[in-house]
């Protein structure tokens, strides 16, 4: 796998919009499609945002879906240029519990790899289309 790179965007909603449409038009795998996307600012002056990204996972035949929800986040440096670094990027799988989403496990994209391969790939190759876009 390619090591964990930098995402450097001018305009945080024009990465959102090419995002949304990276995973709309890839096909997903055999255990993992690809969902939809957000963007949150955090603060008042917008320095910081966070680009969220969803997965639905099966790991097995008669395994139940999990959606894993990834945030990056972004923050704007002096020179007006965010940035975000994908080794930072938090996974997090969500399991439906009685019609609430609980959260079943959470690590950066390193513990990723290591616990569900798939989307840690999958996420990689979204932001390196990102990146190039």
């Amino acid at each position: 796998m390619p090591e964990p790179r930098t995402l450097e965007v001018r305009n945080p909603e024009e990465a959102l919009n090419a995002l949304s449409r990276i995973l709309s038009s890839k096909q997903g795998g055999k255990k993992v499609r690809r969902g939809g996307c957000d963007l949150r600012r955090l603060d008042e002056e917008g320095s910081t945002y966070e680009l969220v990204a969803t997965y639905v996972y099966k790991p097995g035949r008669f395994s139940k879906e999990r959606s894993v929800v990834v945030v990056l986040p972004l923050k704007r440096s002096p020179d007006g240029i965010y940035r975000g670094d994908l080794g930072e990027a938090v996974f997090r799988i969500l399991v439906d519990k009685k019609g609430s989403l609980e959260e079943e496990w959470s690590g950066n994209l390193k513990d990723a790899e290591g616990k569900i391969p798939d989307v840690a790939k999958m996420y990689l190759e979204d932001m390196n289309d990102l990146v190039e876009s």
